[in-house]
């Protein structure tokens, strides 16, 4: 069985910890069905998870890897079934512990892009009211940016269906469109270009703090709740610079005293701008731990997959 979006290996308790706690299935041979399954193609090195009711528990680690292509085998789910049990009864016991493996993971996923679409927003709210330090990043940096926001809300919405079709339908709809190329296309092409707007993000915050250090007495720790007269003139000049590139000092200064610029910048702003930096690197941080959940980074077999759809498609519509 192939679970979607899911990685037993690093979501899932050890069979040794249910032995522990009571749990676990003493009278079932593990061993005897790990040698079995890899005397055969089908199962060769394919994990094991043993659903006991609620709990799930890892048994032998998966060696087989499905890099985007369904059908393949890569864990076998043994559960526990009362004796008089249907095969109907079998069937949703199955289901409900694919079901079980794989919302974790889609909870985390979920959480992560939609905190971080909410942060965005955030800083959206507070950047329109900032004042910045460095001279920003390129157009294509800020084009890149704009275009990972944009990303994380969709998969902030795809997320919430995703767990959404786990609890009402089982999984069946997430099974199906992971197995589609075209939604695999897609969910890639989302995860890079997150990714994409991570450096950019990084790039600006990095900046700025090497900016506020060149210029402040005060630990960076300090930066969000004072401000020394004597860094805030040193900052003053800082902003003016980035906002002028190439003005020279005597220039600055004759600014200053034409009134065009104050002799110190208000904290507020600077202190917003810092916020949003902050929020900024949070963001970044989500966009990496989400990946490394559920996207390019925890199957970066779906990266050749999706160029291979896409050079497809336009070979296809270029034959039209």
């Amino acid at each position: 069985m192939n679970l979607p979006g899911m990685n037993p290996e690093n979501n899932l308790p050890g069979y040794d910890i249910a032995r522990l706690t009571g749990y676990g299935a003493p009278d079932f041979d593990f061993k005897a069905l790990g040698a079995a399954m890899d005397c055969t193609r089908e199962f060769y090195q394919a994990g094991i998870i043993y659903a006991d009711g609620a709990q799930r528990y890892l048994v032998r680690p998966g060696q087989r890897h499905p890099n985007g292509q369904s059908g393949i085998v890569t864990h076998l789910i043994v559960t526990k079934t009362p004796k008089q049990a249907t095969a109907s009864d079998t069937g949703k016991s199955l289901s409900e512990a694919v079901s079980a493996t794989s919302m974790g993971t889609e909870i985390a996923s979920t959480v992560l892009s939609c905190g971080a679409m909410i942060i965005t927003a955030g800083v959206a709210v507070i950047g329109a009211s900032a004042t910045p330090i460095t001279a920003g990043s390129s157009g294509v940096l800020v084009a890149i940016g704009y275009a990972g926001a944009a990303a994380t809300g969709v998969q902030c919405i795809n997320g919430i269906y995703r767990v959404y079709d786990l609890v009402e339908n089982g999984g069946e709809n997430v099974a199906w469109l992971d197995s589609q190329d075209w939604y695999v296309a897609t969910s890639t092409s989302l995860d890079l270009i997150s990714l994409a707007s991570v450096g950019g993000a990084l790039k600006e915050a990095l900046a700025t703090w090497r900016a506020m250090k060149s210029v402040s007495s005060l630990k960076a720790t300090e930066w969000l709740r004072n401000y020394p007269r004597q860094d805030r003139a040193r900052l003053t000049e800082l902003i003016i610079k980035a906002q002028n590139p190439g003005i020279t000092n005597k220039e600055l200064k004759a600014a200053i005293r034409a009134g065009l610029y104050p002799k110190r910048f208000p904290v507020e702003p600077v202190q917003k701008e810092l916020v949003k930096q902050l929020a900024q690197v949070v963001t970044s941080a989500a966009a990496v731990a989400g990946s490394a959940v559920s996207g390019i980074i925890a199957a970066p077999g779906n990266v050749p997959r999706t160029g291979r759809y896409i050079v497809g498609t336009i070979q296809s519509l270029a034959v039209i």
